[in-house]
C-alpha cells in the first residue's frame, strides 16, 4: 500500500490479554505482545495506531501502569496510540474513555456502531462532545449486531445525522468506512462524498 502512495493506519490485534485486565501477569503478557506488534508497525514507517483497551469489563476504572508504559513506549518511537470506545466495558462510557484516554496521554479512535449502541442520536451528540478534543480517528458505520458484524446504516437518512454530528463536533483527520462487506464500504464511501459536497466549505 505505501508504495503504491496509498496512506495506512493500523489496528493492533485484538487480544485475550488485556492491558486493562485486572491479572498482573496478563497484563504484563499483552505488554509484551503489543511492544512487537507497534515495533512492526514503527519500522513501516506509521506513526498512528488504534487499540482496544478493556473490552472485558475487568472492572479497571483508570489506565493501568502498562497502559502508561505502552503509550510511552510508543511515543519514543514517533507512534501515537488511540483507544477505541468499546460496545461494553470501561470505555463504552465517554467520561471513563476520556478520563484513560488523558491519564495515559493518547488519543482516541471513535467508533460510531460501538457509540450509537443503546443511545439515541441526541446521546450520541452528547458522547461525540465530551470526547472530540482527542478524537483522531473515526470507524464510521451504522451497527454491530450480536455475532459482531459491522453492518451498514439502514437509511440514507440516519447515515446523515451521524455525519452531520461528527462534521459539526469533530475535526478527525481520519475516517473508515468500517464493514465486513467491500461492496458496503463502496456504497458508504460513495454517499459520503456525495454528502460533503453539499457541506459549505
Amino acid at each position: 500500500f505505501r508504495d503504491s502512495g496509498i496512506n495506512v493506519r493500523f489496528h493492533l490485534p485484538h487480544t485475550s490479554c488485556d492491558l486493562g485486565s485486572t491479572d498482573h501477569l496478563t497484563r504484563q503478557r499483552a505488554l509484551q505482545y503489543l511492544y512487537l506488534n507497534s515495533d512492526l508497525i514503527a519500522d513501516n514507517g506509521h506513526t498512528i495506531m488504534v487499540m482496544h483497551y478493556d473490552g472485558c469489563e475487568s472492572g479497571i476504572l483508570n489506565a493501568t501502569d502498562e497502559l502508561c508504559e505502552f503509550v510511552e513506549y510508543c511515543s519514543e518511537r514517533s507512534l501515537a496510540v488511540a483507544l477505541e470506545n468499546l460496545p461494553s466495558g470501561i470505555t463504552y462510557e465517554p467520561e471513563s474513555l476520556l478520563r484513560i484516554a488523558s491519564q495515559a496521554q493518547c488519543r482516541i479512535a471513535l467508533d460510531t456502531g460501538h457509540a450509537m449502541m443503546g443511545r439515541s442520536l441526541h446521546e450520541f451528540g452528547s458522547f461525540v462532545t465530551l470526547v472530540t478534543q482527542q478524537v483522531t480517528h473515526i470507524h464510521l458505520y451504522g451497527a454491530e449486531d450480536r455475532y459482531k458484524n459491522h453492518l451498514p446504516f439502514e437509511t440514507p437518512k440516519s447515515m446523515y445525522a451521524v455525519l452531520q454530528i461528527l462534521h459539526d463536533k469533530t475535526s478527525a483527520e481520519w475516517w473508515t468506512c468500517e464493514m465486513d462487506k467491500l461492496s458496503a464500504c463502496c456504497e458508504q464511501r460513495n454517499a459520503i462524498h456525495q454528502w460533503l459536497n453539499t457541506q459549505p466549505s
